[in-house]
């Protein structure tokens, strides 16, 4: 893992870089970059992790009412290659929202984070989260069915609804 006080040192250049008036494209996707990494160390050093054996899922706790778990390949450390976010109490919107990096797609890595964290999601009382979904996200629609989602009731001619029953997953893992 790059050291920290590396990655400061090298924001801090490039901020007095800034301020020297060089300012140029480059220098502004340096300082993303640079702080992607710093925010990336930080979460991984303070986060609960929940390890499975392709990834580790960090647990980042947001609110009382949200949870982002940020997916980075085991056998690579960091940078994060996606996330799930959780939203306990939006029933409007849905409950469980992802996104892996285009290079990381196809490699089912938001079902195998689902499938790792839906103990957490349960333990913090979510019992029946709702996925919502364009119709023409095939990719999700197959996810979301792999990881127990039913169709529900749902008026748009854009989005589809599904909902998984935590508590039923997990009377099916211990029977």
């Amino acid at each position: 893992m790059e050291n920290l006080n590396v990655l400061q040192e090298e924001l801090l250049a490039k901020l007095e870089m800034l301020e020297q008036g060089v300012m140029n494209d480059k220098t502004l996707a340096e300082i993303r970059m640079i702080n992607r990494r710093l925010y990336e160390i930080r979460v991984a050093s303070t986060c609960k992790m929940v390890k499975t054996d392709e990834l580790d899922i960090y647990q980042e706790v947001v609110s009382d009412t949200e949870d982002v778990f940020w997916m980075s390949l085991s056998n690579q450390g960091l940078p994060f290659i996606g996330y799930v976010k959780v939203y306990y109490n939006d029933t409007r919107h849905g409950n469980i929202a992802y996104e892996v990096k285009y290079e990381y797609q196809k490699n089912r890595y938001a079902l195998k984070t689902l499938n790792a964290i839906w103990p957490i999601i349960l333990e913090k009382g979510l019992e029946r989260p709702i996925f919502r979904v364009a119709k023409s996200n095939f990719a999700s629609i197959k996810t979301i069915l792999n990881f127990g989602g039913v169709p529900m009731p749902f008026d748009s001619e854009d989005e589809i609804c599904y909902l998984v029953d935590l508590k039923e997953k997990r009377a099916l893992k211990r029977g």
